[in-house]
């Protein structure tokens, strides 16, 4: 783990430039290593890739169908500087707030022979730019990789793929300012670094998330370690009993809390969040790009563009392993056009891949393109796609 300000290196440990539909990738070593919905209103018009009615098999698939948020009348393994080649270039758009989870049973790793269950798709409604997306030059990033898992085993807990950071079920659900981790009711949950507890309780009389009473029982926890000279704020919510008090000091590892579907969840789950430069609902980043990599795994951070760089929201990508290109392996969602919705400060991200297993993949886009990317064991991987449609602004 790097202190505040610090940068380890990263070693470029592959480079491809592929000018085929105008795609760049790259890929760096980073060295050692719900639940309840929030439902759009009945008038929100879902906009996106349609999925297929059948969920593909695939890794981490929901083994339940989720459950949602209703709508009112979220070992440091690799930290350092990454030496790239950026990558390519595609785009789409929705709106709202869900944070959803299979109906947890336990805390499970995925397989790859899972098979995912499926969700009805939207009414097919095209494809439309948002907006201007932040480009920054990832040969600067840095990684951040400082979080513990809040569940243990870690190696065995891994977040819910249906409802991703920044996702919002392609128009269906409200937009989600964290990731879930479905456990059993009353499992432990440990603080994910050094800090000062600074909220501890209820938010019945204030609001730390959409409206009061939103998390039911929550910490917030405010790391020792900064960010770029901002600091950082670790949220669990929806917890059946909070372990510890504001104003105290805890280390990493620490229990500080219980699973619980306290708020508007409707099964058990944690909902992580990540808060950078002030404790707001407005300041987050995608949780899972902050946790300790698990061996064997790494993180494909991506942008799907136009050309001239603006976002392609709600779009829905399509991960096949380069051996079995025939099937679809794993599902993944470009954040939506809403503005509470922060890619990372360096790497500006419009999707993300966590906890990806080892190994060649094929990314396939709402336009048929099918782009290979590698995941190297504790390496992030960096893709970028831009793609014009017709009368694209």
């Amino acid at each position: 783990m790097t202190g505040s300000g610090e940068r380890g290196w990263i070693a470029v440990a592959l480079a491809v430039v592929l000018t085929v539909w105008g795609v760049r990738t790259a890929w760096v070593d980073s060295g050692p290593s719900p639940s309840m919905i929030p439902m759009a209103p009945a008038s929100a018009t879902p906009t996106g890739y349609l999925a297929p009615t059948a969920a593909p098999t695939g890794y981490l698939a929901p083994t339940a169908s989720p459950m949602g948020y209703l709508a009112p009348a979220a070992t440091l393994t690799g930290t350092g500087e990454a030496s790239l080649t950026r990558s390519p270039t595609y785009t789409a758009t929705p709106t709202g707030y869900l944070a959803a989870t299979p109906t947890p049973r336990e805390c499970l790793a995925p397989t790859p022979t899972a098979t995912p269950v499926g969700y009805l798709a939207p009414t097919p409604t095209p494809l439309r730019p948002g907006r201007p997306w932040p480009t920054p030059d990832v040969s600067g990033g840095h990684t951040h990789y400082w979080l513990r898992r809040p569940i243990l085993p870690a190696s065995r807990c891994i977040a819910s793929a249906f409802y991703p950071y920044g996702t919002n079920g392609m128009g269906q659900y409200l937009t989600h300012h964290g990731a879930d981790f479905p456990a059993k009711m009353g499992t432990p949950l440990h603080a994910a670094g050094n800090g000062v507890i600074v909220v501890a309780g209820s938010d019945r009389e204030h609001v730390y998330g959409l409206f009061r009473n939103f998390y039911g029982n929550l910490i917030v926890e405010k790391l020792d370690q900064g960010y770029r000279g901002e600091p950082v704020y670790v949220l669990f919510g929806h917890l059946s009993k909070v372990e510890v008090r504001a104003g105290q000091r805890v280390s990493a590892g620490d229990v500080v809390g219980l699973v619980g579907e306290a708020g508007i969840a409707m099964g058990p789950h944690l909902h992580l969040e990540v808060r950078i430069g002030e404790n707001s609902y407005r300041a987050t980043r995608n949780p899972e790009f902050w946790l300790r990599l698990l061996p064997g795994r790494g993180t494909l951070v991506g942008r799907l563009l136009t050309s001239n760089g603006r976002s392609w929201p709600g779009v829905a990508l399509y991960v096949r392993r380069a051996d079995a290109a025939q099937k679809v392996y794993q599902t993944l969602y470009t954040y939506v056009d809403d503005p509470q919705v922060n890619p990372d400060d360096e790497w500006g991200e419009n999707f993300l891949w966590a906890d990806a297993p080892a190994g060649e993949y094929l990314l396939e886009t709402p336009w048929g393109k099918q782009v290979p990317f590698s995941i190297r064991p504790g390496g992030t991987s960096f893709l970028e796609i831009r793609h014009d449609v017709g009368g694209t602004p």
